[in-house]
């Protein structure tokens, strides 16, 4: 095999020999006459050659083109009609099971029963109707009674007991709602010095206001209706231990009417008849009537409002029965969480003996009852949002008065409180701000601080009428089953008459209480209270402290 390859490469080899050869020898046949020699050769110039081309005819204007005209077809189209059935797909819907999440158990009602010092009882019952649509109602009782005060005991003792009903019917475009109210406060009055309250018999000292009221009322409850309408009648009669006495009959009607998306119109109106009786003046007519129509415009952003207020009354005191003052406003809500608004406007302020005894019940057997008026007050508020959890509020306001009542010890017994009214140039400041922090139900805080200032004209002071005001309201719910609830109050500079009609400024308040809940099944729970842990005997009226501490405890249950 390797031979064979050898002698194959010799005759390659040989081959490559003889071509070599052969082209060698063709290439030296024209070896003396190369190819591409410039052969001898004669060039001849003419010097005077003209070329003539023949004369050509030339046409400027443009020929038109003769374009072949498209004749016109007659095309008749027959579309057969065309019958197409599809043939129905079966589609199995299964929608998807989910179990529906019951309700939270809803109780109808539930039952505080407690004991404290002071020989205190408290007992409380709440009932109210479950979830409906069509009704509701609600009554709730309670009573807090302490057979002893906080100087010489039972000379000192105070109570409250308050019955309420009310409910509400829901037509097609209306609700009809009512109330019954019942309130009790009794009291003593305890204000006289230590050796004077020695002497007297508790029974003489003794004294109680019962209050009823009902009201009725019918409000329209349809978002889209042109015209938003509440009408409301109320009855309230006051007496006391004694032969004061007080009847009110008013009606109250709201009228809200949208002439467009920018306009509407606002009118309200307020109408009391009272009759105030005691030994004193027998019996005295009084009456609070106030118109107030107001046209609204939104205007982008803001919201003007302006209107006029219509007022009349007949107080003992007056000099004009006839009173109107200016209502104006705007409200700016450009600014994402934030509300700004700007109030200029006068007011009849109502007075009657029922919200008297509401702030205090220490009063004479006959009080000087009056309206206060207020020809002009200013008013900046602004109100927003820190985030979903946090919200703030700021105001500033300055009210003019012409008549306003301070409450002030009577020089004749100085238990006793009436109305002493200032009918200058007076005025009040307030500069209010408030802080309110929601963690879920976990956790909740509302802190507010009001400071104010007073000018008066025929008072030397503003009795009984706090410097500054500091409120802390906190609510804990750590765990399921128990809710805790705290409060601090801090109130300064009231100022007050002494019995030798010198000015007295009370001293510092600090009213610090504390309330927990706990429920041991889903009924039956305990509970505790307590107030003026602090234990100051502090006084918001002059010649009146208050109980020191206080603790109240019991159990409650849910039906």
């Amino acid at each position: 095999m390797i031979r064979s390859n050898s002698v194959i490469h010799q005759s390659i080899i040989i081959g490559i020999l003889i071509n070599m050869v052969s082209l060698v020898a063709y290439g030296q046949q024209d070896w003396e006459k190369p190819a591409g020699d410039i052969e001898d050769a004669k060039v001849v110039i003419e010097k005077d050659k003209v070329i003539k081309l023949p004369a050509v005819a030339r046409r400027f204007e443009s020929i038109p083109p003769e374009l072949p005209v498209k004749k016109k077809k007659d095309l008749k189209y027959q579309i057969p009609p065309i019958s197409a059935t599809l043939t129905p797909v079966p589609v199995r819907l299964r929608p998807r099971k989910m179990q529906n999440e019951p309700l939270k158990k809803l109780y109808n009602g539930m039952g505080m029963l407690g004991y404290g010092n002071f020989n205190s009882l408290y007992m409380m019952a709440d009932y109210g109707t479950k979830r409906s649509d069509e009704y509701a109602f609600h009554a709730r009782f309670s009573h807090f009674l302490s057979s002893k005060g906080p100087i010489q005991g039972k000379k000192s003792g105070a109570g409250n007991t308050s019955a309420r009903m009310d409910g509400r019917v829901f037509l097609n475009k209306s609700t009809l709602s009512g109330i019954l109210d019942y309130h009790r406060t009794s009291f003593h009055y305890y204000g006289l010095e230590p050796i004077a309250l020695q002497a007297v018999d508790k029974s003489i000292i003794k004294q109680y206001f019962n209050n009823y009221s009902a009201k009725i009322a019918i409000s329209s409850n349809e978002a889209k209706q042109p015209v938003d309408y509440q009408v409301k009648a109320r009855v309230n009669y006051l007496s006391d231990r004694f032969a004061l006495s007080e009847n009110i009959v008013g009606l109250t009607s709201h009228v809200n009417t949208r002439l467009s998306d920018d306009w509407k119109i606002d009118v309200l109106a307020n109408f009391s008849s009272i009759r105030q009786k005691d030994l004193t003046i027998g019996s005295i007519n009084r009456r609070y009537l106030a118109l107030r129509p107001m046209i609204a415009y939104q205007w982008f952003d803001i919201l003007f409002k302006g209107g006029i207020g219509f007022y009349n009354e007949n107080d003992p005191i007056s000099t004009s029965s006839t009173h109107i003052y200016p209502d104006v406003s705007a409200t700016y809500t450009g600014i994402e969480h934030l509300t700004i608004q700007f109030t200029l406007n006068g007011e009849m302020e109502e007075v009657t003996l029922a919200g008297m005894v509401k702030k205090t019940t220490y009063l004479a057997s006959h009080v000087d009852v009056n309206h206060n008026l207020r020809p002009l007050g200013a008013k900046l508020k602004l109100e927003g949002d820190i985030n979903s959890r946090m919200s703030y509020g700021l105001s500033y306001s300055y009210d003019a008065y012409d008549r306003i009542g301070y409450y002030l010890n009577t020089p004749a017994d100085t238990s006793r409180l009436n109305l002493v009214y200032d009918l200058g140039n007076t005025s009040i400041g307030h500069l209010m701000a408030g802080w309110r922090l929601k963690w879920s139900d976990l956790f909740s805080l509302n802190l507010n601080g009001s400071y104010f200032t007073y000018q008066t004209s025929d008072l030397p002071e503003a009795w009984h009428r706090p410097k500054y005001k500091i409120e802390l309201e906190a609510s804990f719910h750590p765990l399921e089953a128990l809710w805790i609830d705290a409060s601090l109050t801090l109130i300064g500079g009231i100022k007050a008459l002494d019995g030798a009609g010198s000015v007295r400024k009370l001293g510092t308040i600090t009213d610090l209480n504390l309330a927990g809940h706990y429920s041991l099944t889903d009924r039956a729970g305990v509970f505790i209270k307590l107030f003026n842990i602090t234990g100051d005997n502090y006084q918001l009226i002059k010649n009146y402290p208050v109980k020191g501490f206080q603790v109240v405890g019991g159990i409650s249950y849910t039906f």
